[in-house]
């Protein structure tokens, strides 16, 4: 091997080493990301079960008001009944009508109360979803980055068996690379170089001497 090869292997294996350090480098960005995104979701969820619970507490407060008014307001009716029974029967119907429609609008307050709590419980459901997706992706994109290492080095010591089972003009070089690639974190990039510029030109040339 002269020294053009020499120098487009180090190019070659510099490139495919910047390239590796900058996805790397984006995965780590990216990862950080969610976890940003992941503490800043947290942050809204906590605000916003504190804001339902000042918001429980109002209507609860509400509610307790809105009791006692019952209360004395049913006593007023049943006073006034008392003291109107002995009219005739359309009063009495008109009392009815009067006394329903105030019920109705004693019982909208609830109503309302019962819509908010109900919208606030779903957003705290659709954010627990959230949380849990993005701690599934941050999952799934660390198995990946796992099982992309173990790959490569298992095709690094392939590629070294490889080469110690082969007699060639620089064999004591590419081992020395595939041994340091493996020991810097970089064993797929040692190994993939390995292949398409030492293993496939010899598997090509002793092809057709293994046919003769």
């Amino acid at each position: 091997m002269n020294l053009k090869s020499y120098l487009f292997s180090f190019l070659l294996i510099f490139s495919i080493f910047l390239f590796s350090l900058v996805s790397f480098t984006q995965v780590c960005a990216q990862m950080e990301s969610v976890d940003e995104f992941s503490e800043e979701f947290e942050r809204t969820r906590d605000e916003a079960e504190q804001d339902f619970e000042e918001q429980k507490e109002k209507l609860d407060q509400i509610n307790e008001d809105m009791e006692e008014e019952y209360e004395s307001d049913m006593d007023k009716a049943q006073e006034e009944f008392e003291e109107f029974y002995q009219e005739d029967e359309e009063k009495i119907n008109q009392k009815e009508e009067a006394f329903d429609e105030r019920k109705e609008e004693m019982k909208k307050p609830f109503d309302i109360f019962m819509t908010r709590l109900a919208g606030i419980l779903g957003l705290s459901a659709v954010g627990f979803g959230i949380s849990a997706l993005s701690n599934v992706l941050f999952f799934l994109v660390f198995i990946m980055i796992l099982l992309l290492g173990l790959g490569g080095l298992v095709f690094d010591i392939f590629m070294i068996i490889d080469c110690l089972n082969r007699e060639f003009e620089d064999k004591t070089v590419w081992l020395v690379v595939l041994i340091v690639g493996g020991l810097m974190g970089i064993p797929l990039l040692v190994a993939i170089v390995y292949y398409f510029v030492v293993k496939k030109k010899l598997d090509a040339i002793e092809d057709p001497e293994k046919k003769e």
